[in-house]
């Protein structure tokens, strides 16, 4: 589960839903109150599971595909996806996502 790197407490699993369902890549922790960010590795890992969508919206031209078999597929597609996004959170002590951090350079002028 998902660990503060400033403090090392475990967050239970209310905590990482709350914090994913707000779709803030930087969320405090529980325990100590210091902001952890969204790895760049989890990041990938996300970007990877969820491009598992567009590849099932194409398993129908090239095989015959029952109506049903593909919102089945698309059910186990979903569950997987959420689960690689909520079960294997990584955090960081500070923000890597942009390197530079050009966009708050930007913002700051």
């Amino acid at each position: 589960m998902t660990q503060c790197n400033n403090c090392g407490e475990n967050w239970n699993f209310k905590h990482v839903m709350t914090q994913y369902l707000a779709f803030n890549p930087s969320m405090d922790c529980p325990s100590c109150g210091e902001k952890q960010y969204l790895s760049s590795k989890y990041a990938k890992r996300c970007v990877a599971a969820t491009l598992l969508l567009p590849i099932l919206m194409l398993l129908p031209a090239f095989f015959e595909i029952s109506i049903v078999a593909m919102a089945i597929m698309f059910a186990i597609a979903l569950i997987a996806i959420v689960s690689v996004h909520l079960f294997t959170v990584e955090l960081m002590c500070e923000d890597e996502r942009w390197p530079g951090r050009l966009y708050d350079r930007m913002a700051d002028r």
